[in-house]
């Protein structure tokens, strides 16, 4: 028997050659099956198409979903994503645009704990200072969920209210008032005040406030003389059908012990609460909640001061006594609040040359500190000067298109 060494037999050769051309066409039968299903998968859903009814296809979405459950869908969304789908289509533009969708995206986001953050609103009337207004975590933390916004010429001028704020141009803008919404970034022009807006006056003289009662929107203007009391009042509404000025009739001057009086916004009158007994010196006004506070520090320890909280509900002061235990601080001041029960307070700088600003959460249903103390970063920027006055505002994301308030003057 011959052994041939490094050859393999022909009659093995063409078995193995057999081998792979029916594997070549065992793949190229499987191609083509699998074409032709696929083919008539296709028909089949081309002819079940074709017996839809018109104003079905019509209902249907870009992406097969029926149009009245898109909104249902995108009030779950945060706002940067509500932002970008803007422009996937004229519907989803008209409906995220839509005053009603907005109410309903604010009221969902009061359940997203993630929808919540804190606007940190830094005022200053140094040129070289930014004025800025940019979300705060509640740790903190600078965040970058939503907007961060830098005054250079222009004013922030008024208090932040469901994220809106009044923002007064510079000189080459002929000081035009305008009305920002913080968490999308719109903007709407305002009626200019019977007086001659100017960058001094705003930031010594000129105050403007904001409030939203049963979804309207008040802006209230009030002068400052120099004598540190109230002078003109005006009132402006927004969506009216008339949208101005409106100047107060009523005055806000009194004779008389010292007390504490406010403007209300639903009745515009002024109203006159007595001081609580206890309250001697000097002591400075807070807002605590919806309700109003008084707070006097004791001279002797900065750290302990008392506050008197004026409780709407019941008519009735409430006094509380604040330890803030052994924190070495110059100052202690009410900035603002970070939910409806608690404020943050500012500790100041624990020496006159410690550049560190530091805050401290205080709880007043627990009279507590509910949280360590913390340090506010903020990029491109220090926040560690003694010229730098901030305010604190608790913010849900807020959608609401400006627009809708001076065009439509029956949204209620």
């Amino acid at each position: 028997m011959a052994i041939q060494f490094g050859r393999i037999p022909m009659a093995k050769k063409n078995k193995k050659k057999r081998k792979v051309m029916d594997l070549v066409t065992y793949k190229l039968k499987f191609r083509f099956l699998a074409a032709k299903k696929k083919k008539k998968r296709i028909k089949f859903l081309a002819r079940k198409t074709k017996k839809l009814r018109p104003d079905r296809v019509k209902e249907m979405g870009i992406v097969g979903v029926p149009d009245d459950v898109i909104p249902d869908i995108l009030v779950l969304l945060p706002t940067k994503s509500l932002m970008r789908l803007k422009s996937v289509c004229k519907l989803w533009k008209t409906i995220i645009s839509g005053p009603r969708f907005a109410e309903s995206h604010h009221e969902q986001s009061k359940a997203r704990p993630e929808a919540s953050c804190m606007w940190l609103y830094i005022k200053t009337n140094s040129s070289t200072l930014p004025r800025a207004i940019f979300p705060v975590d509640p740790d903190g933390t600078f965040s970058k969920r939503l907007k961060t916004y830098n005054f250079r010429g222009s004013i922030p001028c008024s208090d932040i209210v469901n994220g809106m704020v009044c923002v007064c141009g510079d000189i080459n803008d002929g000081y035009q008032l305008h009305l920002l919404n913080l968490t999308s970034g719109e903007t709407i022009p305002l009626p200019k005040p019977r007086y001659r807006l100017n960058s001094w006056w705003i930031q010594n003289r000129w105050s403007f406030h904001i409030l939203c009662m049963d979804n309207k929107y008040k802006v209230l203007f009030v002068e400052i003389n120099p004598g540190r009391y109230v002078g003109n009042i005006e009132i402006l509404t927004l969506g009216t059908r008339r949208m101005g000025w409106r100047k107060d009739k009523y005055s806000s001057y009194q004779n008389g012990p010292k007390a504490v009086k406010f403007f209300d916004f639903r009745n515009e009158k002024f109203f006159q609460l007595k001081l609580p007994e206890g309250v001697d010196g000097s002591w400075e006004l807070a807002r605590i909640g919806d309700d109003v506070g008084l707070v006097r520090r004791k001279s002797y320890n900065p750290c302990v001061f008392k506050v008197w909280r004026y409780e709407s509900r019941v008519k009735w002061w409430t006094k509380y006594e604040v330890n803030l235990g052994k924190q070495t601080i110059c100052n202690v001041k009410f900035i603002g609040q970070t939910r409806k029960s608690s404020e943050i307070l500012p500790t100041g700088h624990k020496s006159r040359n410690d550049p560190v600003l530091r805050y401290i959460f205080f709880d007043f249903e627990t009279g507590k500190c509910s949280r360590p103390s913390f340090e506010v970063t903020y990029p491109g920027t220090t926040l560690c000067c003694h010229g730098v006055s901030p305010a604190v505002s608790h913010h849900v994301e807020n959608i609401l298109p400006l627009r809708s308030l001076i065009e439509s003057e029956n949204y209620r």
